[in-house]
């Protein structure tokens, strides 16, 4: 299945990077970096990742899972995720033989732009009403 999905991914235009870690791929669209995640023990799961939409600050951590909690409870298929000190974005779909792969990846692609998005939207009226309450 692996093999599927990345001829699915190069055959809808993406440049895909053999990241040289445990089967991740990485490919862009717009301005986001993203992740194919393989997983050898599973071959209908397919994972694809926006990793380090924003590094956390420490000094206000409480923010950064206030913005996650948001992401989750709000967006459908999105799952946001602490990793180390950064935010991730995830997208998660069980395959079948059946499925019409290109349509499954630019739909999880969409809802992941969508999620880097919201989630920045929000982060950035949240500094700017900081900025106006500092004035």
């Amino acid at each position: 299945m692996k093999q599927k999905i990345l001829d699915a991914l190069k055959s809808l235009g993406f440049k895909v990077n053999d990241l040289g870690e445990n089967g991740f791929y990485g490919f862009r669209y717009e301005s986001n970096n993203l992740m194919y995640m393989y997983n050898e023990h599973d071959e209908d799961f397919l994972n694809i990742a926006a990793p380090f939409v924003q590094e956390i600050d420490p000094d206000n951590e409480l923010l950064y899972y206030q913005l996650m909690d948001n992401i989750n409870s709000k967006l459908k298929y999105v799952k946001a995720y602490r990793m180390e000190n950064d935010v991730w974005l995830f997208v998660e779909h069980e395959l079948m033989e059946t499925d019409d792969l290109n349509a499954i990846l630019m739909s999880m692609i969409a809802h992941l732009d969508m999620g880097v998005t919201i989630f920045h939207d929000a982060l950035a009226k949240i500094e700017a009403d900081e900025d106006v309450d500092e004035e």
